[in-house]
């Protein structure tokens, strides 16, 4: 399996994971139809943990987001964090609230997957857009981060992400029927070693109301898809204590 491969399916998200109109700091919080259908961030104050259940047979088995928010400046920040097999860490950023949606304000990814010792490697942030709260049907919207191999300074990647707003939907989610938001994924990630190398992915999200992110799917060739639904939401703390793993922040 090639490193890029590997990479896409260690941490297919890629924060998500996952896109908007600008990077405004106004603090005015009326903002579109949209916002409703991204994460709760009133209620993650306390943090929660999303777990999300694979459908795929690629052998990654759960992923476990935590997320956590708290207000600066009277903007809310979004913290994240991708475990994957319960205890590796294999994404982490911070996001910030806009007017008009959500923006990266940091991403680190872990180059080898979920390989014990890991490292998570900064990114660098070229276009910061995360998530509309205002779109209309076929608006475009466009994430850009690069980062380098720590093994090998020489070795550069970038993720080019452009979402599509396909309109509202409706869907099972935790056994209820919910409003839901569709957007598909069109993305290319590049590996410049002495040339480059470039892959290009298609992809699908829903997010549902009051819920956030519920199911995405990726395609990373003619044969493999991965698949992942919302399975269960947890308050943050207390489930991180069920199963003795440390708060990431």
């Amino acid at each position: 399996m090639s490193l890029l491969f590997k990479l896409l399916v260690d941490g297919c998200y890629f924060g998500a994971f996952l896109f908007l109109f600008s990077s405004c700091n106004d603090h005015n919080k009326d903002a579109g139809p949209l916002k409703n259908y991204y994460f709760p961030l009133e209620q993650m104050e306390e943090g929660k943990v999303y777990r999300y259940t694979s459908d795929s047979d690629t052998s990654q088995g759960e992923q476990l987001w935590i997320l956590k928010s708290f207000k600066k400046d009277g903007s809310y920040i979004l913290k994240g964090a991708i475990y994957q097999l319960q205890d590796k860490i294999t994404h982490q950023w911070q996001e910030g609230q806009t007017e008009t949606g959500m923006v990266m304000l940091e991403y680190a990814l872990a180059m080898n997957g979920i390989a014990a010792g890991s490292k998570l490697t900064s990114t660098k942030i070229i276009y910061d857009d995360i998530f509309p709260f205002n779109a209309d049907k076929g608006g475009v919207f466009l994430f850009d981060m690069k980062w380098t191999d720590p093994a090998d300074q020489k070795i550069g990647y970038e993720l080019i992400r452009n979402r599509i707003f396909r309109g509202d939907t409706s869907m099972m989610v935790l056994g209820r029927q919910q409003d839901a938001m569709h957007f598909s994924i069109k993305e290319r990630v590049e590996v410049d070693n002495d040339g480059i190398l470039g892959l290009d992915l298609r992809g699908e999200e829903y997010y549902a109301k009051n819920i956030g992110l519920v199911k995405y799917v990726k395609d990373l060739d003619a044969k493999t898809r991965l698949v992942y639904t919302l399975d269960t939401i947890f308050d943050g703390l207390e489930y991180m204590k069920s199963v003795g793993l440390k708060p990431p922040f």
